[in-house]
């Protein structure tokens, strides 16, 4: 008998038929799919030399490593199994896959052969990793031929047999089918990361704050119609869940089942009336941690202004808004029109879903995984049918990134915005208008964000010369992350570009500053839209994921955020009353105590300075230096010709 003989006959009947349906997958999935075990199982299968040896004790079982031995008893369980008829489905096939398996029940091979041609590249390797198909080529990028295997015949009917139990037992509470799992939706590797590495001073939280021409309607007035349309949008009444084998699976949107949307807004009235009071209470509601045992979202309403007026405060965290395909829960609030005056009253909501059980967490965390796995397995098989192509676009793309690399990937200066943060916030607010903005770039040259970027550049300069806090003879870095506007029905997270933008604080003509501005910003961001490496984060388990944002918050690379919001260029309104303003906060990192978020709205830019109040005390310096900073551009941008001048001197 040899070892793996010997091992097989060790294991039970139900584990050995388990890792019987792993077999002729790819080592990365099968591992992934082991992760869906019972940590009981996982302890044996690492005695018995399957998968690298597990220490129970272990908070977390960070990775699972399928063995070489334990590859010859995976294929040994498979052989075992010989011509028995499957008990159901392989674990680890999506519950997609398992629909559209189970709809070819009855069909002639033919059909069927036709019908699973249409389904994604990822999902055919997928099947065929499962012998469920053979796919004899992929030299284009698409399979030639598709054929059902005899074993791909039974799982269509072992397939249909499950689903119409399902359907069934769909009104039994006790019983999760597939189709709920599905409906529930994993967090983003980014957004569970950034809900993994909170800590009491830090969090990825993100606000909205409107600011209206008055009278403002009564507090009950606005709450119901908060409610009303929050109410269509699902994810404002899910929290997160985490599943058992944390630092591997995946955290998750499940229905909260005590959801009350009036706990989630809140009114407060000003006692003194002015700015000062508004940012002052703005930073205290920034400076406090949502509640992760709840929907992560809440909404203020702050009256009493010296003007008569009122401010919205929406404030959700990264992880909520992220995958929305644009509807961030301000935009939800607001209207385009100022003749929708009549709140609408809340819709009873639906009984939310029961809270799903561990086991039916892990399966959702799985499946998941190998969705991505075959995507990412998918783009691989493409760039190998066409191999010119994909090595001429990786060099195009090295050689653009590489042009900048060395230069702009070099470690940041230090500076007093780089501490270590602490939990106390304090927010302020500035506008620049646009008039002013066009104006600089059409005789000065360069964009309206690099026109920006020149004024924080001038602000900072003026700070750190205040009370000689740092030398001005160096360029800070800005990590500047910009959202596409023009991209509808695009999650945020995949909307969002980043780029590595030197500040030339060291520039004493402001001049030179946007000209500095103009060629490097432009350089970096044409270097780093070729990168994109969206596809390889979903292959990295969550522990990676949160090693990649530590090393992201890091200091070294860049010494504050500045985050620029899709445009609006048009007045919105709520209940009648026309906003004035809109300005972003963002949140700090653990070792950036310093961070703007500039928007565009209805002939302004609106911008909001974020700081740890106890870092950076003087914020008020850094904000009044926007300013002067804006005066000292404009001043050389009309000591200049107009564009249309300068054509007539040009055609004399």
């Amino acid at each position: 008998m040899t070892t793996a003989e010997r091992t097989l006959a060790a294991l039970p009947a139900q584990l050995a038929d388990r890792l019987a349906n792993l077999a002729g997958q790819p080592k990365a999935v099968a591992e992934v799919a082991l992760s869906a075990l019972p940590t009981a199982s996982l302890v044996l299968l690492g005695g018995q030399g399957i998968i690298e040896e597990l220490d129970p004790a272990e908070e977390g079982l960070d990775e699972i490593a399928l063995t070489r031995h334990g590859r010859q008893v995976i294929e040994l369980c498979a052989q075992a199994r010989g011509e028995e008829a499957a008990p159901g489905p392989p674990p680890t096939l999506t519950p997609e896959l398992v629909e559209r398996l189970a709809a070819l029940s009855g069909q002639p091979e033919g059909v069927a052969e036709v019908a699973l041609s249409a389904l994604r590249y990822g999902s055919l390797l997928s099947l065929a990793a499962h012998g469920i198909i053979e796919l004899p080529s992929a030299s284009r990028g698409e399979p030639e031929e598709i054929t059902i295997t005899a074993r791909g015949l039974e799982m269509i009917d072992v397939c249909a047999g499950r689903v119409l139990v399902e359907q069934l037992q769909e009104g039994d509470p006790r019983i999760a089918s597939e189709r709920d799992l599905a409906r529930r939706a994993v967090l983003s590797p980014l957004g569970a990361a950034l809900l993994r590495e909170e800590s009491p001073a830090i969090a990825a939280q993100l606000a909205a704050v409107a600011q209206f021409e008055g009278p403002p309607p009564p507090f009950a007035e606005i709450r119901d119609h908060v409610l009303a349309r929050l109410s269509l949008e699902r994810r404002y009444r899910q929290k997160v869940a985490s599943p058992p084998l944390r630092g591997l699976t995946r955290m998750q949107w499940v229905d909260d089942p005590d959801f009350d949307g009036r706990r989630h807004v809140h009114h407060r009235k000003l006692s003194r009336p002015g700015a000062a009071a508004v940012e002052k209470l703005v930073s205290e509601i920034v400076s406090k941690h949502l509640d992760p045992s709840r929907p992560l979202w809440e909404v203020w309403i702050i009256d009493g202004l010296a003007d008569g007026g009122f401010v919205v405060v929406a404030k959700t965290h990264y992880a909520l808004v992220e995958g929305l395909t644009g509807v961030e829960l301000a935009t939800m609030l607001f209207d385009l029109h100022e003749d929708q005056a009549s709140p609408v009253k809340p819709e009873p909501l639906r009984e939310p879903e029961p809270l799903p059980s561990s086991i039916d967490m892990l399966t959702t965390s799985v499946s998941s995984s190998i969705r991505n796995v075959a995507g990412a397995y998918r783009q691989v098989m493409q760039a190998a049918g066409a191999p010119q192509r994909t090595v001429g676009q990786l060099a195009a793309g090295l050689s653009r990134f590489g042009r900048v690399a060395v230069g702009q990937l070099a470690v940041a200066p230090r500076s007093p915005l780089n501490v270590t943060v602490g939990p106390r916030r304090r927010v302020v607010f500035t506008d620049l208008q646009m008039q002013d903005l066009r104006l600089i770039e059409e005789r000065l040259g360069g964009t309206h964000v690099q026109v920006a970027l020149t004024v924080l550049t001038g602000a900072l300069r003026s700070w750190l010369q205040a009370d000689g806090r740092s030398s001005v003879n160096v360029e800070l870095k800005a990590a500047v992350f910009s959202a596409d506007g023009a991209a509808p029905g695009v999650p945020l997270h995949q909307r969002m570009t980043q780029t590595l933008a030197p500040l030339p604080i060291n520039e004493v003509d402001p001049g030179a500053r946007l000209a500095s501005l103009r060629t490097n910003v432009q350089e970096v961001s044409y270097g780093t839209d070729q990168t994109n490496l969206t596809p390889m984060q979903e292959l990295a388990t969550p522990t990676v994921q949160g090693l990649v944002l530590r090393l992201l918050w890091s200091s070294q690379l860049y010494n504050l955020i500045v985050a620029n919001l899709p445009p609006v260029h048009i007045p919105l309104y709520m209940l009648g009353r026309r906003m004035t303003t809109l300005h972003p906060v963002v949140f700090l990192t653990p070792k950036h105590a310093l961070a703007v978020g500039t928007m565009v709205y209805d002939g302004k830019m609106c911008i909001s300075v974020i700081a740890d109040s106890d870092a950076i005390p003087d914020l008020d310096v850094i904000v009044a230096g926007f300013d002067v900073s804006l005066r000292e551009l404009l001043a050389l941008a009309k000591a200049q010709p107009s564009r249309r001048a300068r054509r007539r001197v040009g055609a004399t």
